[in-house]
């Protein structure tokens, strides 16, 4: 009543009537007097029932509580929420006294400063809300029982406070049947043992679930559960709070926060002054809620995560992010950990994670066998182990598809390399032992590994002796043997699977995991030290892990302000992924580019894991990356941040000699590709790094020289003495000529020379022909398939004089690697036989006047489509974007494949028949259109004769409508052989050809010689087995290609001398250096091709009886001229070994029978050039060989002879051609069976060339 009397009510006036009256009729109701102002309302007598006395009070209750209220709520709506609020209140405060006291309830409820009454007096005045009566409360109103009972089949369960927890999320906790909130409050509630939210978009992920939860009143559906994260503006700033396991019921209106559960965080709560304080188990301060409306209530912005790999922690210091941050390894080592003096940054650790989900689902494995006594190490090096782990599933960033760990037994610090191949764990070992012996200033004793090929190969083993290394080999099937190695690998991998698993990063990443990994165990307790960690044993020092963070955890980059405008943001996302191990800072992945860049300017956010599903991946564009480790950086080249700070390898140096001026001798000039920025001396290097934020480290940057120009050459680049300012980049392509321009041997020599750009360039022209035949197509990785490498081919393409006309990449498939009867089947394609060219050449362009022209197909494999499933990785150095674990399905031949070559020529092939050209019946690479023109065809180069330019037009018009052809004009330089029309004369040589070996082979030994081979010398096989560093093989294939296109007269030295190719001797590197020199001083032979005046073949043969000393075989040789000019010639070991020279001259007789009975066909073959039949002439010097080859006689020295050289009489016999002698003086096929003399050699040689100089 006093409160009611002392409520103020607004006086009467023109505006308020109805409210003043409302007001009135609510304070006579309440003081009882109603019944004298409105008869209406029934007068309570003296005698009324116990009934009519509560309707009585009940209308008085009415009235205070209308009283109590604003003006504004005078809706019937608004009125009952806010006395269900009011009664919420009240229902929280009985339960909570009425209930016992849970031990976590209880810490709060104390702190609390408001009086409690529990005396049986004031429970008996309390009042029922519902029928107004004294003594008892709603939940045992008989009226609010009747209004919620239900049918039989729907009745509700009885409240129980305790049910089983696995079965159904037992909780209790106080109403929320209330109002409800329009803004996102969460109620603090001490009697709540479980959190609840009403509203399914809070959630950042979800569970559905079907039970029930127990309350003080009753049970409410559970629908599922989930992990809410919160934002709250705390006095001191943001605060992020993770609710885990939060419960869904929709029918409540409130959402409760759980205050038992900051108790079993070991939070601290106090309750004053109308606030309650919130802090860590450091005592920090985290929280401080105020009270709003007789509740604690916090207002918060809630995060909703867009991936569904968030993750969630509770306690933002607890053990169990500390468990994360160590990449889930051993949690009571963990805690031991932290209590021991042995690190910084890690201050006794409390609480526990009883189960890990990520750990349990990545670290299940069998039992353990009972462990060994082993004998201790007592120094560092004493005894390493070492092992092997692969073949990965997928391979890394940078092509790595194993790792080799290598683990100190005395320290348990481990060092781990990574390999794309086995055998490259030789040279880690190598830098292994050179490093770690200079950092100890200890040897390595002994070494224990498996049996793998790897660490048992000859060159291993020798070295480990040479080295004095004692070698522990573990028996077979014995890995235990090798435990520390073995359990290492298990320990790393399970690690890398788990936070694969809970960050749902790409598993190509897993190799920058094994690095983080073996970082972090260095760091780790291992149960052998006695609580110390690795890196503690083998540096005798305490180390920091303040600087740790979770590992996948959303990392926010800073972006130089150079790298961005005024209105950019300035960082960006991307997901932490380990540690620098040259610099201070961490390796940050950005899942839109792909890119891994190492920088210490960076922001974690821990509570969020994973790729942000919002990050749009490009489409299937390629992007470049660079492949400077294994970990491979990747750069899209545009304008947009490089995040990380330059790495060194950009910086180069360029070498310059002057010869005059100032600053005459070599002058060194640093600069900077991006920025075009020339510095003369690595002092200014160093100001710039430090004026621009760059890491500065010289002993990594690429200072070794990378152009040599001398300025008194030919239109060298001028530079000034006093201002020297070249750079690399302003060198233009008539100029780069005069630079020795290296040849990148893969993708990361490329990326490392300042042709740079030059070489991106025409890899991304590759890439751009790829696409645009649709010769792949991307796919998920398959399962037990062949999945082929490839490699890019470099080269250059020059023109006569020597410059550069274009930067030409090629993609090259790893074709060695392909599985026969699976990957391919057939493989043989047919190309034309230069000796063809020559005659062709000959007969139509010398003879009749044809036209001949030169075309190429541009990428003329990626033309044939392909029968089998060929699988193929990603071109080494680029990747398509969000398709890291995607290899290339080939739908066309590539250049590498077995199988290309032929499927290029059956699709050439069919093309070719389907516009009408007729292939010759006695070649496959001769094509005829219209008896007007003739193809030869050499895989994509095609050499065209027709007889007038008309029909030249229009066959080259039907071929490029089907191919990318190139027209390049006249015949002039075809299949590596130059042709050129002098004096109206058609010429053949290879001057630039033997020019280029001139700077391949120029500092090779000078041998002045005027024949190739001196008459006779005694060649026999290197018997001291010497190994000579010495490019022996390459000279051979050089001259061999010569010898056979143009120069015959070097033809039997070069065919001689190659077969001691897999073990020369210094005898024979001074014999091929002989020939050599010989090639460069006669580089002005050349073979004219008019000098034919007639279409007969004439054939020269001879033999060289016992010619080797080695197996006594005799050698064969013959020169086929067509008229004058010679168009074929050979020299080869014959096959058998002859008895006498009767017999070595038949059996050379015998193969040049062979070839002069090709080229009839051939040309008898051509009938559309209407060719005039003319027998062919064989002369041999062997008087006997012809006797026998004309008579069919056999005696003791004859009759052992192979049937298969009774060609020769068979094709006599059928006159195909003539065979006489000639005398042995004027045989010119002696220069291709024996060394001659220098007046003999220049005898022949003035018969096979012209301009042969005196």
């Amino acid at each position: 009543m006093a409160f009611a009397e002392s409520c103020n009510f607004e006086k009467l006036n023109n505006n308020n009537y109805k409210q003043w009256k409302f007001n009135i009729k609510m304070q006579l109701l309440n003081l009882g007097l109603i019944e004298f102002v409105n008869k209406q309302e029934p007068v309570l007598d003296a005698e009324a029932t116990k009934a009519d006395k509560q309707n009585f009070e009940l209308r008085k209750a009415k009235a205070l509580s209308t009283i109590c209220l604003n003006d504004v709520n005078f809706t019937s709506l608004n009125i009952q929420k806010s006395l269900l609020a009011e009664y919420d209140r009240v229902t929280v405060r009985e339960k909570s006294e009425a209930r016992p006291k849970e031990p976590a309830v209880f810490s709060i409820e104390s702190a609390v400063s408001r009086k409690k009454n529990s005396t049986k007096e004031f429970k008996e005045r309390r009042k029922c809300f519902i029928c107004g009566t004294v003594g008892h409360i709603r939940k045992n109103c008989w009226k609010f029982k009747n209004a919620n009972k239900m049918p039989t089949h729907q009745q509700r369960k009885p409240p129980t406070f305790m049910q089983d927890e696995l079965s159904n999320p037992a909780v209790f906790y106080a109403s929320a049947y209330c109002t409800q909130s329009m803004d996102i409050e969460f109620v603090i509630d001490s009697a709540a043992t479980e959190h609840f939210v009403n509203d399914i978009n809070l959630f950042t992920n979800f569970q559905k679930l079907s039970s029930s939860a127990s309350m003080a009143e009753g049970t409410t559906n559970i629908l599922g559960k989930g992990d809410v994260s919160l934002e709250i503006m705390d006095n001191s700033g943001k605060v992020s709070l993770l609710l885990k396991n939060v419960l869904y019921a929709p029918q409540m209106v409130r959402n409760l926060i759980s205050l038992r559960k900051f108790d079993l965080a070991h939070y601290s709560i106090l309750v004053k002054n109308f606030k309650m304080i919130i802090r860590t188990p450091r005592n920090r301060l985290f929280l401080t809620v105020p009270l709003i409306d007789k509740f604690y209530v916090i207002k918060a912005n809630v995060i909703k995560m867009q991936n569904d790999s968030a993750a969630y922690i509770s306690d933002k210091d607890g053990i169990e992010l500390w468990h994360a941050r160590f990449g889930h390894l051993n949690m009571q080592g963990l805690k031991d950990f932290s209590k021991s003096n042995n690190v910084y940054g890690l201050e006794n650790l409390k609480g526990n994670v009883d189960k890990c989900d990520t750990c349990c689902l990545t670290k299940s494995s069998r039992a353990s066998l009972p462990n060994i006594d082993k004998i201790r190490t007592q120094h560092v090096l004493e005894l390493v182990h070492m092992d092997i782990w692969g073949p990965a599933p997928v391979k890394s960033l940078g092509g790595a598809e194993y790792f080799y760990s290598i683990i100190d037994d005395y320290s348990r610090y481990a060092v781990v390399y990574f390999l794309k191949h086995k055998n490259e764990a030789f040279e880690c070992f190598k830098a292994y032992k050179q490093a770690m012996e200079r950092l100890t200033n200890r040897k390595i004793k002994r070494v224990r590994s498996d049996n793998g090929t790897e660490f048992s190969a000859d060159y291993f083993e020798q070295y480990l002796i040479n080295e004095g290394i004692k070698i522990e080999r573990t028996n077979t099937y014995s890995p235990e043997m090798n435990g520390v190695a073995e359990r290492y690998n298990r320990t790393i991998i399970e690690g890398v699977r788990a936070l694969l698993h809970e960050s749902k990063l790409p598993k190509t990443l897993w190799a920058e995991l094994v690095n983080t990994q073996n970082y972090l165990r260095n760091r780790f307790p291992h149960k052998s030290l006695k609580g110390k960690a690795p890196l503690n044993v083998w540096s005798d020092k305490k180390f920091s892990v303040r600087h740790f963070k979770r590992i996948g955890c959303v990392a926010y980059v800073f972006i130089p302000k150079r790298y961005r405008n005024k209105l950019e943001p300035n960082a960006q996302k991307g997901i932490m992924m380990g540690y620098a191990l040259n610099t201070l800072g961490y390796r940050i992945f950005f899942p839109q580019s792909g890119k891994i860049t190492e920088t210490k300017h960076v922001k974690f956010n821990e509570s969020i894991l994973g790729v942000d599903s919002n990050v749009q991946m490009k489409d299937n564009k390629f992007r470049m990356v660079d492949s400077f480790s294994d970990f491979e950086l990747s750069s899209n080249k545009t304008p947009m941040p490089e995040l990380s700070d330059k790495t060194e390898c950009e910086w180069k140096r360029v070498c310059v000699t002057r010869q005059k001026g100032k600053s005459k001798g070599r002058i060194d000039v640093y600069y900077y590709p991006e920025s075009k920025v020339r510095l003369r001396s690595k002092h200014e290097v160093k100001k710039y790094c430090e004026s621009k934020g760059i890491d500065y480290n010289p002993d990594n940057f690429d200072f070794s020289p990378k152009l040599i120009l001398d300025d008194n050459k030919p239109n060298a680049i001028e530079t000034q003495s006093d201002d020297f300012s070249t750079d690399i980049e302003d060198i233009s392509d008539s100029e780069a000529h005069l630079v020795d321009i290296k040849i990148p041997n893969n993708f990361k020599e490329s990326q490392m020379v300042p042709e740079r750009e030059n070489w991106c360039n025409a890899m991304k022209e590759e890439l751009e022909i790829l696409k645009v035949r649709d010769v792949y197509e991307i796919v998920p990785r398959p399962k037990n398939k062949n999945v082929l490498g490839n490699k890019w081919v470099y080269t250059l393409k020059k023109d006569v004089t020597g410059k550069i006309k274009r930067y030409r990449a090629r993609l090259v498939a790893q074709g060695f690697r392909q599985i026969e009867g699976i990957d391919y089947f057939d493989t043989f394609s047919p190309v034309i036989n230069f000796t063809l060219v020559r005659l062709f050449i000959v007969i139509l362009v010398t003879m009749k006047g044809w036209f001949c022209n030169h075309l190429d197909i541009k990428s003329a494999y990626l033309y044939a489509p392909l029968n089998e499933d060929i699988f193929m990785e990603q071109p080494s150095g680029f990747v398509i974007d969000n398709e890291y674990n995607s290899v290339f399905k080939l739908k066309k031949a590539l250049y590498g494949l077995k199988q290309a070559g032929r499927e290029w020529y059956s699709e050439l092939n069919n093309t070719l028949i389907e516009l009408g050209f007729q292939k010759l019946l006695t070649s496959n690479c001769i094509y005829v259109y219209k008896s007007f023109v003739l193809l030869l065809v050499y895989v994509d180069d095609i050499a065209i004769f027709a007889c007038n330019e008309q029909y030249m037009n229009e066959a080259i018009g039907l071929i490029k409508s089907k191919f990318d052809v190139k027209d390049l004009g006249k015949l002039s330089k075809f299949l590596g052989v130059e042709f050129e029309m002098r004096n109206g004369n058609f010429i053949m040589h290879q001057k630039s050809y033997i020019n280029k070996m001139r700077n391949i082979f120029g500092n090779i030994p000078n041998c002045k010689s005027l024949v190739p081979l001196s008459p006779g010398i005694a060649i026999y096989d290197n018997k001291e087995h010497d190994v000579l560093n010495v490019p022996y093989r390459n000279l051979i294939g050089s001259l061999s290609f010569l010898a056979s296109r143009t120069r015959p007269d070097i033809m039997f030295a070069v065919n001689f001398l190659s077969q001691f190719n897999n073990n020369p001797s210094i005898t024979h590197w001074n014999l091929i250096c002989q020939v050599f020199h010989y090639v460069l001083n006669t580089s002005n032979y050349e073979i004219n091709l008019s000098k034919s005046e007639s279409f007969a073949l004439t054939a020269y043969t001879d033999a060289s009886w016992a010619a080797d000393n080695m197996d006594r075989k005799s050698i064969s040789g013959y020169v086929i001229f067509l008229g004058d000019v010679p168009v074929s010639w050979s020299t080869s070991k014959q096959k058998c070994t002859a008895l006498s020279s009767m017999e070595a001259e038949y059996i050379a007789l015998s193969e040049a029978v062979k070839e002069i009975v090709w080229l009839n066909r051939i040309m008898n073959s051509c009938l559309f050039l209407e060719l005039p039949v003319i027998k062919s002439k064989i002369f041999c010097d062997n008087q006997s060989a012809i006797c026998y080859s004309k008579n069919l006689m056999e005696n003791q020295r004859t009759k052992h002879i192979d049937t298969r050289y009774f060609f020769v009489k068979e094709k006599l016999n059928a006159e195909e051609f003539d065979l006489l002698y000639v005398s042995g003086k004027k045989n010119v096929a002696d220069i291709m069976t024996k060394a001659l003399s220098y007046d003999k050699l220049k005898f022949y040689c003035n018969w096979l060339f012209c301009n042969v100089s005196e």
